[in-house]
C-alpha cells in the first residue's frame, strides 16, 4: 500500500549538451500538496557530460560439454549527487507542490527522481523519457 506521496518526471527538452526534465510532486496526506491537477511545475537540468557509465565486469563461465562461454555483466555505480549539484552539472527547479526541501534546498522528490533518472540511465543505457517514484 501506497503512502499517499511521490513524483513523476517526463522529458522535456534535449539538445546535444543538455537533458531538461520537468516534473511534479504530490502529497495526498496534506491537501495545500496534493496536486490533483498533475501540473508539471518543477525543473530538472541535467549536464550531459556528467552521466556516469555502469562499470563492465567480464566473467568466463564453463558450460555443459566443456565449452567456456563469455558474459559481460554491469555493476551500477552510485551517483555521487550532492557532488553534481554543487558543480552544476545537475540543477532542480522546486515544483510548488514540494512538501519536504532538504537542507541543500532540494525538494526530496526531486533529489530521488535524479537518482532514479541516474540509475536508469546506467541500466537501461539511454536517458528514460518518464521516470516515476510512488511512496
Amino acid at each position: 500500500m501506497s503512502m499517499g506521496y511521490g513524483s513523476i518526471s517526463r522529458k522535456f527538452v534535449e539538445d546535444d549538451e543538455f537533458i531538461i526534465y520537468e516534473y511534479y510532486s504530490y502529497n495526498w496526506s496534506e491537501p495545500r500538496f496534493s496536486n490533483r491537477e498533475k501540473i508539471f511545475d518543477g525543473f530538472i537540468t541535467i549536464r550531459k557530460n556528467s552521466l556516469i557509465e555502469p562499470e563492465l565486469r567480464e566473467k568466463f563461465r564453463r558450460m555443459p560439454g566443456g565449452r567456456r562461454k563469455n558474459f559481460i555483466k554491469k555493476i551500477l555505480v552510485d551517483v555521487p549527487l550532492d557532488e553534481l549539484l554543487a558543480a552544476g552539472d545537475v540543477q532542480v527547479e522546486n515544483s510548488s507542490f514540494a512538501w519536504k526541501i532538504l537542507p541543500n534546498g532540494i525538494d526530496l522528490m526531486a533529489y530521488r527522481l535524479c537518482k532514479r533518472i541516474f540509475l536508469r540511465y546506467q541500466d537501461e543505457g539511454k536517458l528514460p523519457e518518464r521516470c516515476s517514484l510512488q511512496v
